[in-house]
């Protein structure tokens, strides 16, 4: 699994408020307008497209016994996780996030911890729940 459209929405609405704060502070410290209008406009194309591509760049494989996560556009980065060795799952989310229906997924490992990219509150429920079933299964 990606990363949703919903995550785009989201990355979309904090690029727009930083290009907000930062034609503020450009427009008080520089006499020109024009001058903050383009910066402002560049950032936001730049950061633009550096989340659609990171977006596109992730994925999440879930199987019965590791989660792996493909991930950089650059640099590419796979990380196996078995899920026996996941000690504690938590999920944070802001106020915007919750709006949309995202969290984030905290995964603790001995000696590491892991936050993955905002995912639908459904997947997050879904990968906690299959870890939670490995730990019991280990228990047994």
């Amino acid at each position: 699994m990606g990363l949703s459209e919903k995550v785009l929405k989201l990355w979309n609405l904090r690029l727009f408020i930083l290009i907000v704060i930062l034609f503020v502070i450009c427009d008080h410290y520089t006499a020109n307008t024009l001058f903050s209008f383009l910066f402002s406009l560049i950032i936001h194309t730049i950061l633009s497209v550096y989340f659609v591509f990171r977006r596109r760049s992730f994925s999440l494989v879930l199987t019965a016994d590791t989660i792996t996560i493909h991930s950089g556009i650059l640099v590419q980065r796979t990380l196996h996780l078995k899920l026996i060795n996941i000690i504690s799952v938590s999920n944070i989310s802001t106020p915007l996030c919750s709006h949309l229906g995202l969290s984030n997924l905290i995964l603790y490992c001995q000696g590491a911890f892991f936050i993955l990219p905002p995912l639908e509150n459904k997947t997050t429920t879904m990968i906690t729940r299959a870890i939670k079933n490995e730990a019991m299964e280990y228990e047994e």
